[in-house]
């Protein structure tokens, strides 16, 4: 059987946008913008992110900075955890599909 587009996450399109919530200590946030999609697989790229809110100083809240692009894009394979799309980044980091809700960060600097 012929897996499509629409079988495996069909929210997913070029343009949605992942975001991963990791850190030891700290919360960094990152945003990464479909740039391609086939059936099972995306192409990203990971974009800067603009401070909305600041809290303390060290903390404050996020959202993506599409005119920000960063590095090289990548591709990944889609996941599905408990219904809603992710991707694995790295060992340490795997991205959900993004809300749209300003994301909570915080450091040390």
């Amino acid at each position: 059987m012929t897996t499509t587009t629409a079988t495996i996450a069909p929210n997913v399109t070029v343009g949605s946008v992942f975001v991963s919530s990791w850190g030891y200590e700290q919360t960094n946030v990152s945003f990464y913008r479909v740039i391609k999609r086939t059936a099972k697989m995306v192409t990203l790229q990971r974009i800067g992110s603009e401070t909305m809110t600041t809290q303390t100083a060290m903390s404050g809240t996020v959202i993506p900075d599409f005119s920000r692009p960063m590095g090289e894009p990548f591709r990944v394979k889609i996941h599905t955890y408990s219904d809603r799309p992710c991707v694995a980044i790295s060992s340490y980091e795997t991205a959900r599909l993004w809300d749209g809700t300003e994301q909570f960060t915080s450091s040390w600097a």
